[in-house]
């Protein structure tokens, strides 16, 4: 995408951790979005702030000078089971568990679930493994 192009919240949330090029934000079912790789967060975002999918919460960074992207992570905090070693940093005490990503097309009446890492560019998902389903509330024929 072109450096600077405005990222928008992919769901309601509350904004829990602000850093340099990282935003977390915490949703009502307990997930946690982070978008990593910001190339500047908009001004009016501060931990606390109630965000909507209408709010642009930055930009997206360079990686040159003509294309940027982001990363985004949606996953939720888990205890480990007892006994077990922890993938989170010291003192967290929980796992971070990630799991697939639904996104839905504003063009078609159709939703991808994203099941492992892939490269998005101008509304395709390259080769990679995808579910298809209608989007909430489309009814098919």
């Amino acid at each position: 995408m072109p450096v600077d192009t405005p990222v928008f919240a992919a769901r309601k949330g509350t904004v829990v951790r602000k850093a340099k090029n990282k935003l977390d934000i915490l949703h009502e079912d307990s997930t946690i979005a982070t978008y990593n790789h910001l190339g500047k967060i908009a001004d009016d975002i501060v931990v606390g702030k109630v965000i909507s999918t209408e709010d642009v919460i930055g930009t997206a960074g360079a990686v040159d000078s003509k294309e940027a992207y982001i990363q985004l992570t949606v996953w939720r905090p888990e205890a480990p089971p007892a006994g077990s070693a922890t993938s989170a940093p010291p003192n967290m005490g929980f796992d971070l568990v990630s799991f697939p990503l639904e996104f839905c097309s504003r063009s078609s009446n159709e939703c991808s679930i994203l099941t492992q890492s892939q490269w998005l560019s101008q509304n395709k998902v390259t080769e990679a493994k995808k579910q298809r389903k209608p989007k909430p509330g489309n009814k098919s024929k």
